[in-house]
């Protein structure tokens, strides 16, 4: 049963409905005093009784257009061969007329929607950070510099380095920084007092500032009876506790260059070393005689456009 039969029976009682309230209301108006001295003699002793107001014109033409609708079966949308699922021409039609994004369609040539490119970034435990990172330059499947190993989903979903590839776009709506949250109030501190960011699409810069600026909006939160047990994140792990840019978000066209610089320099033009305590397999890599811990995640959250295939 496709959406044409579905809703087609419903039109014709609601028209069938209309057309016996539009026999049984009167054509004339209610009769004058002139005309109900003539029916009634005594008009003082015998009131002439009301009658029923009749139908408006816009009343009697929306029943008409109601039923005219539902006998030519007006509501007819185009389906799929052998199937009840409407043909995406349909379809983007339908979301169009109601103003709808249930599905996404665009126009019938791009799917959009809300996507989060994220990376991630390691250090090596007991030994100076470098002077800058630049998350996102590395796509899946390409050697991060400090772990020495391919890069997986585990730590970006970058599907080119730097950009968003020939079939992709991007509307930034939030920039977010987060620390794991093994990561102790000491490490923590250290990287927030001397890191800032610098973000660049194309040549220019767009967004800039400490890493306080950029609250995630993610994390852990809770209580623990394990002595020395804490989580220390950046801001609160509570979505609406972010910077979103909404009506100044920025347009990243497919192939435009996006860069982000993380430059981590103190007071004494030098970086620090963290005290990293390894949490274990599944999160550490081991890069000859060096343990590669992750240090902090970064992500870039928008809209954005696909082919649809």
């Amino acid at each position: 049963m496709n959406f044409r039969s579905l809703i087609q029976p419903v039109l014709v009682a609601v028209a069938l409905i209309g057309l016996v309230a539009f026999a049984a209301s009167p054509m004339l108006a209610a009769p004058t005093h002139d005309d109900a001295h003539i029916l009634v003699p005594d008009a003082s002793t015998a009131p002439v009784p009301a009658a029923p107001a009749p139908l408006s014109p816009l009343t009697r033409g929306l029943i008409w257009l109601l039923a005219a609708a539902a006998m030519a079966g007006a509501v007819n949308f185009p389906t799929v061969a052998g199937t009840n699922f409407p043909t995406m021409q349909a379809a983007s039609q339908i979301l169009q007329q109601n103003n709808w994004d249930i599905n996404s369609l665009m126009g019938d040539w791009v799917d959009r929607g809300p996507w989060v490119y994220y990376d991630t970034i390691y250090a090596v435990t007991a030994v100076a950070l470098s002077g800058t990172y630049t998350p996102f330059s590395l796509k899946m499947g390409q050697v991060d510099p400090v772990t020495g190993a391919a890069k997986t989903k585990l730590q970006t979903n970058m599907i080119e380095n730097g950009s968003f590839g020939a079939t992709r776009c991007l509307i930034l709506m939030q920039l977010g920084i987060t620390f794991p949250s093994y990561m102790t109030k000491a490490n923590v501190d250290k990287l927030l007092n001397c890191m800032y960011l610098e973000v660049r699409i194309a040549e220019k810069i767009f967004f800039e500032g400490l890493p306080e600026i950029y609250p995630s909006g993610t994390g852990l939160m809770g209580v623990s009876n394990n002595t020395g047990e804490a989580t220390w994140t950046l801001g609160l792990p509570i979505p609406m506790a972010t910077r979103r840019y909404e009506r100044y978000a920025k347009y990243i066209a497919p192939l435009i260059p996006i860069t982000w610089t993380l430059t981590l320099n103190g007071a004494s033009g030098t970086s620090p070393t963290l005290t990293l305590a390894d949490p274990g397999t599944g999160v550490s890599i081991v890069n000859g005689n060096n343990t590669c811990i992750p240090i902090m995640k970064v992500f870039m959250d928008g809209l954005t456009d696909r082919a649809v295939q």
